[in-house]
């Protein structure tokens, strides 16, 4: 696809779907509902996060009988009839999955997407607050038991020298980085292991899912509620047009922190993948 924009954004990834729940070293989505969204409702009801700006996009289509609607995170809105998948928090918004495109998309078509980019510094990340919903605590910090004591303890190591939920996030991402090589030509765990353990401790190696599973479940152990995301990275900027060319080897899965005030937070585990500053 290419994807138009008014002009460059700060590294951007394009949302397909978030996943949240963790089984048998697999992803998927603890609760979802589907709501049609008309253009004449406006944007979605995503509740309100702080430091945002919204942008739109204008996406041409290349993939024949495709619905998913791409578009930066947060996305809010769109010039097509769309469903949206979603969970819904604890004062009734919508906490968006993705979008659906109600009439097949063919290659060539065209659409519009709205989107609410973060501009969170640093500084207000660090000191944004760590009282969680209900909501987030009940989804985004699950953990299942089969996620061993030697991850959760690496975890502990990695973030206790810190007291903020952004440098803790930062340093589990370049810890990622640092410590595991990225090959996207490794065999599937073997059956008897944990996927993230072997990656962290025997493989040694990964890409993009495996990078995002670990660091989101690292984060989770230690009280920290995050997800992964599936789409695609940012492809290359065509500059005079405006426009970032995205190709299949562009698709990309990356990790999302939740915090307070500000919702949900880009992080980039992978190490061939630019790091989100």
């Amino acid at each position: 696809m290419d994807i138009f924009v008014s002009e460059p954004v700060p590294y951007v990834y394009w949302h397909a779907v978030a996943l949240d729940t963790y089984e048998d070293g697999g992803w998927s989505v603890a609760e979802r509902e589907s709501v049609l969204h008309i253009p004449d409702d406006g944007v979605i009801n995503d509740g309100f996060a702080a430091s945002r700006r919204v942008i739109t996009q204008t996406v041409r289509n290349y993939l024949n009988n495709s619905s998913t609607i791409y578009g930066a995170p947060a996305l809010v809105g769109s010039d097509q009839q769309v469903f949206v998948d979603h969970a819904t928090d604890d004062q009734g918004s919508l906490v968006v999955q993705g979008l659906r495109a109600r009439f097949v998309l063919r290659a060539g078509d065209r659409y519009n997407v709205i989107s609410e980019i973060s501009t969170a510094d640093e500084a207000s990340l660090r000191a944004a607050p760590t009282d969680y919903p209900d909501w987030v605590e009940d989804i985004y910090l699950q953990v299942p038991d089969s996620i061993t004591p030697e991850t959760k303890e690496l975890a502990a190591e990695i973030m206790e020298p810190y007291d903020n939920v952004y440098d803790q996030a930062w340093a589990v991402q370049e810890w990622m980085r640092s410590n595991i090589s990225y090959n996207d030509q490794i065999d599937a765990p073997p059956a008897d292991i944990e996927p993230v353990h072997y990656t962290l401790f025997v493989s040694q190696e990964a890409y993009c899912t495996y990078y995002a599973s670990a660091m989101t479940l690292m984060l989770r152990s230690q009280g920290v509620p995050a997800r992964i995301v599936n789409g695609y990275a940012q492809g290359d900027l065509v500059e005079d047009a405006n426009a970032y060319r995205v190709r299949a080897n562009n698709a990309h899965t990356w990790v999302e922190v939740y915090f307070p005030q500000y919702g949900w937070i880009q992080f980039e585990p992978t190490a061939s993948i630019p790091v989100v500053v």
